[in-house]
């Protein structure tokens, strides 16, 4: 995390995190700004997202499987929606069948 603090980025996104929803609080970095995260049960997948505090967001979506994922952020007056959709590799037609329908 040292290395993303010294770049000054107002937005991270990480993905293949791998980490525990239980252990969520070991991705807590002040210094990135406030954190948002789909993580899972057990230690595979995860998205973190960091946006620095300056920034207005709201997380406004999450499915129920916690693959679809929406923050939405307010910055200089212009809002912008950040849109992260985890798809595993397997069953991607179904999945993405399903994703047009929603």
């Amino acid at each position: 995390f040292h290395r993303l603090e010294k770049l000054k980025y107002d937005i991270v996104c990480l993905q293949e995190v791998h980490i525990k929803k239980q252990y969520e609080y070991l991705l807590k970095q002040p210094k990135l700004g406030k954190l948002f995260t789909t993580l899972a049960q057990s230690k595979k997948r995860g998205v973190v997202l960091y946006i620095r505090d300056t920034i207005s967001a709201e997380q406004i979506y999450t499915d129920d499987d916690r693959k679809i994922w929406m923050v939405e952020i307010m910055d200089n007056n212009i809002k912008t929606l950040l849109i992260a959709i985890y798809a595993l590799n397997d069953n991607q037609e179904d999945f993405y069948r399903k994703l047009h329908m929603k």
